[in-house]
């Protein structure tokens, strides 16, 4: 019964033995959350694609009214994507050490021509993304953008190999859905392309964090010494 309860998102100790992580996970994010700053995650739900995992729902944001000073809740969707968890995904990050065209651009006005060579992705992360994420995140981004208001806010968060996941999600919702406000915050996370990549996320986005604590080597990864080269003339196959 306590597994029950805690897959339909009751904030319960079932002592990690439920079978349903992600809503274990949702429950680690609101028990974290909460009492720091009174955030509170909703509607969570893990969506598995293939070897990947990424948890969508809403959080709760108490904010202030300036007029009467009383405190109401502002929704803001969010995804969530998992670290490594299995053997194909080390087997995309060992992978990554390439560098393969992302197409990434639009958001700067930039020719197809100019695009192709600029924002490179680390191989094995952005193949893995396409094949298994892009196409939900591209749907999710849909939805949060006919059900808000421009300017409405998202956050866009993940883990070690969930972060350069969350690095392509946010430009893809950046390119797909301009009217939306985006977050994006990585935690130990790989370097997810090049520098020209970064800079385009950083643009765009609201606000763009990458958060490390260390020592932790995979956020030191991949091992190039031009994965931050702000030009690479063809980065298909290298």
């Amino acid at each position: 019964n306590d597994c029950v309860a805690a897959c339909a998102g009751v904030d319960i100790d079932c002592d990690g033995k439920c079978p349903c992580p992600g809503t274990t996970l949702a429950g680690q994010i609101t028990k974290a959350l909460q009492p720091v700053v009174g955030w509170e995650v909703s509607a969570a739900e893990i969506k598995p694609f293939g070897p990947n995992a990424v948890i969508a729902g809403e959080l709760q944001i108490p904010v202030g009214n300036q007029s009467d000073n009383s405190l109401s809740n502002v929704a803001v969707p969010f995804l969530a994507f998992r670290g490594s968890s299995n053997l194909l995904n080390w087997i995309s990050n060992f992978r990554s050490q390439n560098l393969t065209a992302c197409g990434f651009g639009s958001v700067q006005g930039e020719s197809p021509a100019a695009v192709a060579p600029k924002y490179c992705c680390a191989r094995g992360f952005w193949e893995t993304y396409k094949r298994w994420l892009q196409q939900f995140v591209l749907q999710w981004a849909a939805e949060r953008a006919a059900t808000s208001q421009a300017g409405a806010p998202v956050l866009i968060t993940g883990h070690s190999l969930g972060g350069a996941f969350a690095v392509f999600a946010a430009a893809d919702v950046l390119e797909a859905q301009p009217s939306l406000n985006v977050t994006v915050a990585s935690y130990n996370a790989p370097r997810a392309g090049t520098q020209s990549l970064a800079q385009l996320v950083d643009t765009g986005a609201w606000r763009a964090l990458r958060l490390q604590t260390f020592p932790e080597l995979f956020s030191t990864l991949p091992f190039r010494a031009n994965i931050f080269a702000n030009e690479i003339p063809q980065c298909a196959g290298q």
